[in-house]
């Protein structure tokens, strides 16, 4: 049995989760490249190191994760086979909750290194202002994720309105 390829969503592309996640991604991959060539020349002291450890592992999560979450959204495989059982657009506001508290934790790394080498150089200057953006994006991502979620889910059914229109549905009758 062949399995259906689904067909590729040229609205998410140009939808705003579509494009919040490709400045996310390409602001988490310049993070990593960067932490990665500042922690290879660096060979201050071991906290210095571990913080730029840290800073790199949390960036590349961050790639990895959102670049997951779009490729799923993109190619719409949320909507088709055994992956459309998953509450996608819930598991992004996580994912999108997530990212933030990272980006935070990133952003606070980020200003600790940047403070410890005296504000000398370039590279912790701009992963602060990375970490910032990655933080406001992120922000701005759980809240549309919330927003698309709360707009799929059903009303609940108010029994009362019920209750209240049949009953003017009687009144009309007996005139």
């Amino acid at each position: 049995m062949k399995i259906p390829k689904p067909p590729i969503d040229a609205a998410f592309l140009k939808s705003s989760l579509g494009l919040l996640k490709i400045f996310q991604m390409g602001w988490s991959l310049i993070a990593f490249i960067l932490s990665d060539v500042r922690k290879h020349s660096e060979w201050g002291s071991i906290s210095v190191r571990q913080e730029w450890d840290a800073y790199e592992a949390m960036s590349a999560f961050l790639f990895f994760s959102t670049l997951m979450l779009w490729v799923i959204f993109l190619a719409s495989w949320h909507e088709v086979g055994p992956l459309s059982g998953i509450n996608w657009l819930g598991l992004d506001v996580f994912h999108s909750g997530l990212g933030c508290i990272l980006s935070l934790i990133n952003l606070i790394l980020a200003f600790s290194i940047a403070t410890q080498t005296h504000l000398g150089e370039a590279i912790p200057i701009f992963c602060v202002i990375l970490a910032a953006l990655c933080c406001f994006k992120f922000t701005l991502t759980s809240r549309q994720s919330y927003r698309k979620w709360h707009s799929l889910r059903p009303t609940p059914v108010i029994p009362y309105q019920d209750y209240q229109y049949s009953r003017l549905d009687q009144a009309e009758e007996d005139l």
